[in-house]
């Protein structure tokens, strides 16, 4: 792989600088289920086309915990 090939999973961390939210918040949207992951070992991980398919939508006007 080099530096210039996409990102296709993201850490908690990673996406929620791609969604400019708080790791809490995507957090909150995973456990909610409006942000599916993939689970890798222990860690879960959240798809690009998953990101992206969120974005399109929205994010809840609410995001509580």
């Amino acid at each position: 792989m080099t530096e210039n090939d996409p990102i296709l999973l993201y850490s908690r961390k990673r996406a929620a600088d791609a969604l400019s939210v708080s790791i809490r918040s995507v957090s909150y949207l995973i456990a909610s289920g409006n942000l599916p992951t993939i689970r890798i070992g222990r860690k879960n991980l959240i798809a690009a086309s998953a990101l992206r398919a969120f974005a399109k939508k929205g994010i809840p006007t609410a995001i509580a915990a």
